[in-house]
C-alpha cells in the first residue's frame, strides 16, 4: 500500500510537467483515431547491388574456364618437354665427357706414337750409317732397307744380345770408337722399346742401374781390366735384365778400384 502511494505521487508530479501532459495527450488522440497503424511501420528497403553483373558474365566465365584448361594442358606439355630436354642435356654432357676422355687418350697415344717413331727414325738412320761397314749388323736386321722392315726386325728379342755384344766390343777397343758406340746405343735402346711393346709381359726387358760407388757384385757386373774387387769406379756399359723373370741377360761392364 505504501508502494502504491509512492507510485501515485510520482505520476502526479509528472503530470504537473507541461511537456509530459502534451505527450500523453498526443498518444491519447492517436489511440482514438482510425488511422491504420501500418503506415507508421518502417518502409522495407530494397538493397541495390554494388556491382552490376554484365549480361555476358556466364559466357565469359565459361570461356575463361576453357582457356584455363588449355593453359594447364600447355603447361603440362611444357613440363614434359622440359623433362625430355633435361634428360637429353644430361646424356649430351655424359657423351661429351666420354668424348673428352677419348680425345685426351688419343692425344696421349699420338704423343707416344710420335715420340716412338721419332726414336725409330733416329735409330734407323744410325743403322743405315753403320750397316755400310758392318755385315753382321746387316744380317741381324735381315737386310732391312726401309723403316718398316727395320722396325719389324728390331721387335725381335733375339736381336738384343748380339747388339749388346757389339756395344761391348766398341767400348773396350783401345781406339774407343765413340761414334759407333753412340749409334749402337741408339739402336739398342729403340730395340728395347720395340721388344717390350711386341712381347708378352713376362719378356719385359730393362737396363740395369749400376752406379759409380756400388759394391762389387758378380751377379750383375763384369769386371774389365784392373782389380776384381773394390767398388765401381767406372760404368762402361749398362747390362739389361728380364724384369719379370728377374734374369740378368747381360751384366754391366764396369771397372773396379
Amino acid at each position: 500500500m505504501k508502494d502504491n502511494c509512492k507510485v501515485k505521487n510520482i505520476f502526479l508530479s509528472l503530470l504537473q510537467d507541461e511537456n509530459v501532459r502534451r505527450e500523453l495527450k498526443s498518444v491519447y488522440e492517436f489511440m482514438k483515431s482510425d488511422t491504420p497503424q501500418e503506415q507508421f511501420l518502417p518502409t522495407r528497403v530494397t538493397a541495390t547491388p554494388l556491382v552490376q553483373i554484365p549480361d555476358d558474365y556466364w559466357k565469359l566465365k565459361a570461356e575463361n574456364e576453357k582457356l584455363q584448361g588449355e593453359l594447364d594442358q600447355q603447361k603440362s606439355a611444357y613440363d614434359d618437354l622440359k623433362e625430355k630436354y633435361d634428360n637429353k642435356l644430361k646424356d649430351y654432357q655424359e657423351e661429351m665427357g666420354k668424348y673428352i676422355d677419348l680425345e685426351n687418350n688419343y692425344n696421349s697415344l699420338k704423343k707416344e706414337y710420335d715420340n716412338f717413331f721419332a726414336q725409330a727414325r733416329q735409330a734407323f738412320c744410325s743403322y743405315q750409317e753403320l750397316v755400310k761397314d758392318n755385315e753382321n749388323l746387316k744380317a741381324y736386321f735381315h737386310q732391312a732397307d726401309d723403316l718398316e722392315a727395320f722396325i719389324c726386325n728390331a721387335s725381335q728379342s733375339a736381336i738384343l744380345a748380339p747388339l749388346w755384344q757389339m756395344m761391348a766390343k766398341a767400348v773396350t777397343r783401345q781406339d774407343n770408337e765413340t761414334r759407333i758406340l753412340q749409334a749402337l746405343q741408339t739402336i739398342f735402346d729403340c730395340c728395347l722399346v720395340l721388344v717390350n711393346n711386341a712381347r708378352e709381359i713376362n719378356e719385359h726387358y730393362e737396363r740395369l742401374n749400376t752406379s759409380i760407388g756400388d759394391e762389387q757384385d758378380t751377379r750383375t757386373q763384369i769386371f774389365h781390366d784392373g782389380p776384381a774387387q773394390g767398388v765401381v769406379q767406372q760404368v762402361l756399359l749398362q747390362g739389361y735384365r728380364n724384369k719379370y723373370k728377374d734374369n740378368i741377360e747381360k751384366k754391366s761392364l764396369v771397372i773396379l778400384g
